[in-house]
């Protein structure tokens, strides 16, 4: 079942499962003559996590995939190859990724409990924001340094590396 899917521009589209599978389609995720035009880029065939939001940086080609148990994937080649960080976010729970493409560099993580993750190095390694809740963070989106959240009865302005401006709903 497929879980996501990020366009980086109108003919480049990427979808992917919840095991891990990521497909990839360069002609706007078109038809033709009945016959699909999505090749298959990766397959983790991941058995115990579930992949909840993926994205990939249309300038650098680097994604990431995070899910259930603190699943995290990132790959640095447009999703041939992937490296599992999953070690290291044990057991939060993440719910959204996102780039911020007008900074290639940065990328954002939410999840359950409040948790709001930030990297400066394209996901290789992560900090711990203060989110400013303990409510569970469901989705994410980034433009121009900034970015909407929104979870639990929660929507929050997203200032690059500082802690969101929570509104409870």
């Amino acid at each position: 079942m497929f879980v996501d899917i990020h366009a980086t521009d109108v003919n480049n589209i990427y979808a992917v499962t919840a095991d891990g599978k990521v497909a990839y389609s360069t002609s706007g995720g078109s038809f033709s003559n009945g016959n699909v035009n999505w090749m298959e880029k990766s397959n983790l065939a991941l058995s115990n996590s579930s992949i909840k939001s993926f994205t990939i940086s249309s300038p650098t080609g680097t994604g990431i995939m995070v899910g259930n148990e603190g699943t995290v994937w990132s790959t640095a080649d447009g999703g041939a190859l992937w490296t599992n960080l999953s070690n290291s976010f044990k057991p939060l729970p993440l719910t959204s990724v996102a780039f911020d493409d007008n900074y290639p560099l940065e990328a954002f993580i939410v999840g359950d409990n409040g948790t709001f993750l930030h990297s400066e190095d394209k996901g290789i390694s992560w900090k711990i924001l203060n989110s400013g809740t303990s409510a569970n963070l469901k989705d994410l989106g980034m433009d121009n340094n900034s970015g909407i959240l929104v979870g639990d009865g929660v929507i929050a302005e997203v200032f690059s590396s500082s802690a969101p401006i929570i509104t409870n709903t």
